[in-house]
Formats: C-alpha cells, structure tokens, sequence
C-alpha cells in the first residue's frame, strides 16, 4: 500500500520556508537647557539722617530649571571707592556713604561677587553658592547695612546701582 507516499509532500508543505529577522537599536534624545530668570526688589533706606546705624532689606528672586545648580553675586555697584568699598553717591555731595550688603541677618557674611565665574569686583564678600533650582521662584533677602555717622552728609537722594548676576555652576 502507498498511502505513505502521499502524506509527505504534505507535511513539507506546512513547514516552508523561515524567515530571518534583524534589530537595531533607535537612540531617542532629548536636551532641557538650564534656565534662568532673575530679579530684584529696591534696597531702600528711607528717609534718614543717619544719626544712627539704618538697615534696610532687599529681594533677590531667581527661577532655575529642576536640579540647575547656580550661584548669586552681586557686584561692587558703580559708586565703589579705591579702597573697595560700596558708596550711595550724592550729585551735590563731596562725601560719599558706605553701605553694605550681607547675606545674613547678623550681618556677618558681605555679599559680593568674589567666587568661581564672579567679576570679583567686590573682594570683601562672596558669592551665595551651593543652590539649586526647582523650576519655581527662590527668594533670597539681601540685607543692607549703612553705619551712623557724624556729621549728617548733606540733604539730598544718594543712590548706586548694583548689578545681580546668576552663575550656572
């Protein structure tokens, strides 16, 4: 009997031929640049004769990207005197005023831009570093400081500009 015969070509038909297959692998890449934003509040004195010591409190307010390590400086102003100090000029005045800006409320820690990436305009303080950015506003005081002095300067609106800078580390 030949029935054996006609199963065979059967079964070679179900099997065919196979197939080979290949992979890749697809790189998929995406870049956050760091991002910075900052401002700042007026450091106002008011209004003084400055018989005694004044304080006065600023707003320094960055925004940094998640995780964006950054540091604040602030520089020397454009009133700094050839010993290197911080001044609030008067046009009509001959004297002009020290101030001082600090970091912390004891008034212990000066302000500056004297780090890594600073101008270093203002040896006598140093950079606020180690931050990091969480995507939202970080507030940080700057606190000012003129010493009372004898006799009263001139009346008059003394003023000076300082420039804040942000440094990404």
């Amino acid at each position: 009997m030949k029935k054996i015969l006609l199963t065979l070509p059967l079964l070679v038909l179900m099997s065919g031929p196979s197939m080979a297959a290949s992979t890749t692998n697809m790189q998929v890449l995406l870049n956050i640049p760091a991002s910075i934003t900052v401002s700042a509040t007026t450091l106002d004195f008011g209004s003084n004769d400055l018989a005694i010591a004044v304080s006065a409190q600023a707003t320094v307010t960055v925004t940094a990207s998640n995780s964006t390590s950054y540091a604040v400086a602030l520089d020397a102003g454009n009133n700094v005197d050839v010993a290197g100090i911080r001044n609030l000029n008067n046009a009509g005045a001959t004297t002009p005023l020290p101030y001082y800006l600090y970091q912390d409320s004891g008034e212990s820690v000066q302000w500056g831009d004297n780090c890594t990436g600073g101008a270093n305009t203002y040896s006598f303080g140093t950079c606020k570093t180690a931050l990091t950015g969480t995507g939202s506003p970080q507030a940080y005081t700057v606190y000012g400081y003129i010493p009372g002095t004898t006799p009263t300067p001139p009346a008059g609106a003394y003023s000076d500009v300082v420039v804040v800078t942000v440094l990404v580390n």
